[in-house]
């Protein structure tokens, strides 16, 4: 009879009280914060759905990845996991564990003593992502393995990234699309692509340039970074002297918060990677200047804007072992080199390549002293190929010798020198 009686009072509640439907913010999950890893206490990931559609992940809600579009400063300080194996998904080369560019953030507010970050659009629109390669640029290879079904986050290695080639091997030509905040994604099997990503996006020094006219709402977080680094007088200055200090961060608990989060993270330089990412972009964006919080599966990092593009700002981070594939060897073996050429022309080189075919192959054509850097493109599979080189069409006429230099050497050396 109790039994009766309660069932029947549930359901009067239940009329009376419905419950709401839910709203298209209301799909929270919470999310593993990647900065190195670890779950931040409190963290959410908010996602914007309309009919089922994830405009974040640009997947239908039944079968999309839980993509955070938004962070939060967390107290989590002494807090960080690495996973044990890399990812399957793609695979670079050369490796640049842990600076896979993964998830892209490009606002932050500081409100409360606390840094909440998000991206200015989370719907991905196409794009042509091929152009040409930089004069000095880095080239990598990233091997692809998606599901094919939607677009989906993809890892690329830098933020100004130009794609050269791009090498099918199952399914249809990808589809690269990209978002406002500058997050990479793509919707294909298996597919190869060739990167060029231009030297000064690995490098944090910045040109000596003017800082721009900060905002009115940060003068409260340039008030607290004066207190710790002082007066900056350039764009440079600035983020040298913020990296300095959050690279002296030690990993460990915080002793106290009296003084708002960040204050006391700032205070006692206390933190993993994705505390001092999340507050260097926020204070950068105080000044006014551009810059992003980037991170993936096991590390966290800065981007800011200068007049020559995008930098990358590693502020370190927690000590640990990062999961690395093993290291493949790689035999290049000159087959035949061309008798002769003309000068703007182009020549065929054939080679063979044993083990992981590099993105890039460098050579040096010298005559008398002088020397010039060509740069071919092979193909990703090994075994033998034929390669094309450029002459430059400032090439004077004479006996040249043809030899491969590592590209190490080839990146000290400018493309073309003026001949006499």
């Amino acid at each position: 009879m109790a039994y009766i009686v309660l069932l029947a009072l549930l359901t009067q509640l239940h009329e009376r009280y419905p419950n709401p439907p839910p709203s298209p913010e209301s799909a929270v999950s919470r999310h593993s914060d990647s900065g190195d890893g670890s779950e931040s206490d409190g963290s959410m990931s908010f996602r914007k759905r309309d009919n089922g559609y994830d405009s974040r992940t640009g997947s239908d809600s039944s079968d999309s990845q839980k993509v955070p579009s938004s962070q939060r400063l967390d107290s989590m300080t002494s807090r960080w996991t690495t996973p044990s194996r890399p990812s399957s998904r793609w695979r670079f080369n050369p490796d640049i564990t842990p600076h896979e560019r993964l998830y892209v953030l490009d606002i932050a507010r500081f409100s409360g003593g606390k840094i909440f970050l998000g991206a200015s659009s989370s719907f991905p629109e196409s794009f042509d992502p091929k152009g040409d390669v930089p004069s000095h640029a880095r080239m990598f290879w990233v091997r692809y393995n998606l599901s094919g079904r939607r677009l989906e986050p993809i890892a690329v290695p830098g933020a100004d990234a130009v794609v050269t080639d791009v090498f099918v091997h199952k399914g249809s030509t990808p589809v690269f699309a990209r978002d406002g905040a500058g997050q990479w994604y793509a919707k294909g099997r298996a597919f190869t692509v060739r990167y060029a990503v231009p030297e000064t996006y690995f490098s944090d020094r910045l040109p000596e340039e003017a800082l721009p006219v900060p905002p009115a709402d940060g003068r409260e977080l340039r008030r607290l970074a004066r207190k710790y680094v002082g007066q900056p007088s350039s764009l440079r200055d600035l983020v040298n002297r913020l990296a300095r200090y959050f690279r002296t961060f030690r990993v460990g608990r915080l002793r106290r918060r009296g003084h708002g989060l960040v204050q006391s993270i700032m205070s006692q330089k206390r933190g993993v990677c994705r505390h001092r990412a999340m507050i260097f972009v926020a204070i950068m964006q105080a000044y006014g200047v551009k810059a992003r919080y980037v991170y993936n599966d096991i590390h966290a990092f800065a981007e800011v804007r200068g007049t020559d593009g995008w930098h990358r700002v590693d502020l370190g981070g927690a000590p640990s072992r990062l999961p690395r594939r093993p290291k493949r060897r790689t035999a290049v073996k000159l087959l035949s080199l061309p008798g002769s050429g003309t000068r703007g022309g182009k020549i065929a080189v054939s080679l063979r390549i044993i083990g992981t075919v590099p993105p890039v192959i460098c050579f040096s054509l010298s005559s008398h002293g002088r020397r010039i850097v060509l740069r071919g493109f092979p193909a990703p599979s090994p075994g033998k190929q034929q390669i094309s080189l450029t002459l430059p069409a400032s090439l004077v006429p004479g006996r040249y010798s043809l030899k491969r230099i590592p590209c190490s050497v080839a990146g000290r050396i400018s493309m073309v020198l003026p001949l006499n």
